[in-house]
């Protein structure tokens, strides 16, 4: 395939490769009561604790809550701009189209948000 230019040199042919219904669950995931997931949130440390508040709240996949920035918010709207995500270290834009857009912020998680922004490391809006 390489020599034939079909494929780039160096590149693994296996990874061209798709598995049908690979990536599909093979159980129906367990949804959390209110409760357990309060119970939850206080075994776990910072940042996770604050990533799985955003998921909670906000709806988002996993790779979007990692691709976001400081900058992605406005507090004063209440909004958070969802631009991009992070797969495997790699920063890349959101999976569909759909998914790039303002998503409403609950001001109890701006509080949290805002508090975790004053404590961070990382406060810079590109951060």
């Amino acid at each position: 395939m390489e020599r034939w230019g079909i494929i780039e040199l160096g590149k693994n042919p296996v990874s061209l490769v798709r598995v049908k219904n690979a990536s599909k669950r093979l159980k129906r995931p367990r949804v959390l009561e209110v409760d357990e997931f309060f119970e939850l949130l206080k075994h776990l440390g910072e940042p996770y604790r604050t990533m799985v508040l955003v998921a909670q709240c906000l709806g988002l996949r996993v790779s979007e809550i990692l691709g976001l920035q400081w900058g992605d918010f406005n507090f004063e709207d209440r909004t958070v701009l969802v631009q991009r995500s992070i797969v495997g270290g790699r920063v890349d834009e959101v999976k569909t189209e759909y998914s790039k857009d303002d998503v409403p912020i609950d001001p109890r998680l701006a509080k949290v948000l805002l508090q975790w922004r004053s404590v961070s490391i990382f406060p810079r809006d590109t951060d």
